[in-house]
């Protein structure tokens, strides 16, 4: 009789710590920082400088009769294009 009171006993106490160790886990102080660095930017691409015209290359380079259809200016906002 004896034997069965101590195995119930140390079986309540076994279930009773268990029970209580998720509660005492989220207040681990021991567990180890975890650093996680940025990811590297993804706008790197630094345009270069444009290259400073002369005056006499633009009309060199369209002779004087041939004009272009003015296509309208479009951007997006989103997934909706915005033409202006």
């Amino acid at each position: 009789m004896t034997a069965k009171l101590l195995v119930m006993a140390f079986g309540f106490v076994a279930v009773a710590l268990a029970a209580s160790a998720p509660a005492r886990a989220q207040f681990f102080t021991n567990y180890p920082v975890i650093i996680v660095p940025p990811p590297p930017s993804q706008n790197t691409y630094a345009p270069q400088p444009p290259v400073p015209r002369r005056a006499g290359d633009s009309a060199a380079a369209k002779p004087p009769g041939d004009q272009t259809p003015a296509t309208p200016r479009c951007r997006y906002m989103g997934q909706t294009r915005i033409c202006n």
